[in-house]
């Protein structure tokens, strides 16, 4: 594995602020909006909250959200990307060995006519990577019921026939979520609302906005437990596993899990958040860290699957926004 290609580039950090992440324990779902689906969900609500009025030009004046919905608590993880990946390979036109298909912790050994894929050992339970267009097919069959035939990889969710390329290189790919959609990839509003805002922020239903992924201004330390608060930039290949959910007291206001490290997330607005194990260092962290700040333009590789994982939405049972 290049190590090259995972580096990204370093930026200022900014002072330290005087705060200190906080542990929450905000509701999950209720029994109504809950399905044996694997995942955790978080509620978050507070319809129309305030928009971000963070940094100029990168993204003020977004993350409000006219509707309540659900939030996966941690990332897709490899077992669970696992499952999408041995069903969808027969349908998969490109190279059944790429990471832009299988992502970083799967590998796939020739058998027969075919691939079987499993999981590293030990980076079961880490999140995965996966390209902004497998993401869109990954909701796709999870939305389909995880049916193995074609159709339920292409549509349901997004429409996979947008996927194309124009011959200067730009891409066509509409990822307009369909109504009714189960499962979705995050829009950037979606996910700045669930990692940085808080309703009750400036005390009971008086909300605003965090500057750090851990309910705070403060910075999250990066180390391993119990010092440690974030496994930004700590991947070593072979040499230590960083499973998700490893810092259960660093949570968002709403209770996510791993908004800084693990691996940045995609959004359908063409941009990932959030620092990375794969950062080449604590400085990068902080700086993947702030809110508002976009970490990879997306909408320009979204065939590209080793940089970016993925945070599931999911509707309401009740409700279709």
């Amino acid at each position: 594995m290049n190590l090259v290609r995972f580096t990204l580039l370093s930026a200022a950090c900014v002072a330290l602020s005087a705060s200190a992440p906080r542990a929450s324990t905000p509701p999950v779902s209720s029994a109504r909006d809950t399905e044996d689906d694997g995942y955790v969900w978080r509620v978050v609500t507070d319809i129309n909250n305030p928009k971000f009025e963070g940094r100029v030009g990168w993204f003020e004046g977004r993350g409000s959200v006219p509707y309540v919905y659900q939030i996966a608590q941690t990332e897709v993880l490899t077992r669970q990307y696992l499952e999408f990946v041995r069903a969808y390979w027969p349908y998969y036109g490109g190279d059944p060995r790429s990471e832009d298909f299988t992502g970083m912790f799967i590998t796939a050994r020739r058998e027969g006519n075919g691939y079987t894929y499993e999981a590293m050992a030990g980076w079961e339970n880490s999140p995965n990577t996966m390209s902004l267009r497998m993401a869109a097919r990954f909701c796709n069959w999870l939305h389909n019921g995880k049916m193995n035939e074609k159709w339920a990889f292409e549509s349901g969710v997004y429409d996979a026939a947008t996927f194309t390329r124009n011959p200067d290189g730009t891409y066509n790919d509409d990822y307009t979520r369909a109504p009714g959609a189960k499962y979705w990839i995050p829009t950037a509003d979606e996910w700045l609302k669930a990692v940085y805002y808080d309703p009750d922020r400036y005390g009971p239903d008086r909300g605003g906005w965090w500057k750090q992924p851990g309910g705070s201004d403060a910075f999250l330390k990066v180390g391993y437990p119990p010092d440690g608060q974030t496994n930004g930039s700590l991947w070593e290949w072979y040499s230590s596993y960083l499973p998700a959910g490893m810092y259960p007291d660093v949570t968002t206001p709403w209770g996510l899990l791993d908004a800084s490290g693990g691996v940045s997330e995609h959004t359908t607005d063409g941009y990932s958040f959030g620092s990375s194990f794969l950062d080449d260092g604590p400085e990068v962290v902080r700086e993947h860290d702030k809110a508002g700040q976009p970490v990879h333009s997306t909408h320009r590789y979204p065939d590209t699957g080793y940089l970016d994982g993925l945070r599931l939405a999911k509707r309401m049972i009740y409700d279709t926004p």
